[in-house]
């Protein structure tokens, strides 16, 4: 399963009633940010998890690590299902979802995060290489880009938006010949 930026959604095993489906919510600990949930990862407890049927109606249920998952018996029907974590806890997925609960079926709903996540910075290219002391090729040196408050100089800017830059140019160019061929061209006689 390939990673993606909203909770998984899995349809899962049958129910027995076929005008109720089953909804399934796990609040996990996301600790590599790969958004899927790992074997190592643990779930997260004193969530909170909102669902909310297409008629209007509402449900709040508090998540633990003891009702790993949260399973909810609902009428068939599209839902939306939104997750709140624990203080001190950010979201890796998307913070909701919508689910086409089917009679008969049960649908997993998971949401991922992180406890003080680090943001990544972009290395740069510092020096072309160096040596990696085993005699072999070479490595690229890098450095951070961002200052240590988190800002970038103007240099780096620049070389970040060089393309949109020449872009702008080739458009004034290009319109300021037009204009200058318009206004320079010898009338008819």
């Amino acid at each position: 399963m390939l990673p993606s930026a909203t909770p998984q959604q899995v349809a899962a095993a049958s129910v027995n009633d076929a005008t109720t489906g089953t909804l399934c919510v796990t609040i996990y600990e996301d600790t590599n940010q790969n958004l899927i949930r790992d074997a190592d990862e643990v779930p997260l407890s004193q969530g909170e998890v909102n669902v909310s049927g297409e008629d209007g109606s509402t449900a709040t249920e508090q998540y633990s690590a003891a009702v790993d998952p949260l399973c909810l018996n609902l009428p068939a029907g599209r839902y939306t299902i939104a997750a709140t974590l624990p203080g001190g806890f950010w979201l890796t997925t998307s913070g909701s979802a919508s689910v086409q609960l089917t009679g008969g079926r049960a649908a997993s709903v998971m949401f991922g995060g992180i406890s003080d996540p680090q943001p990544t910075i972009a290395p740069k290219l510092v020096s072309d290489t160096i040596d990696t002391g085993d005699g072999g090729a070479a490595a690229p040196a890098l450095e951070d880009t961002a200052d240590a408050d988190g800002t970038k100089s103007l240099d780096d800017s620049i070389r970040d938006n060089i393309g949109l830059i020449m872009i702008g140019l080739a458009g004034v160019i290009v319109v300021s010949g037009g204009t200058a061929f318009l206004l320079l061209r010898r009338p008819e006689r």
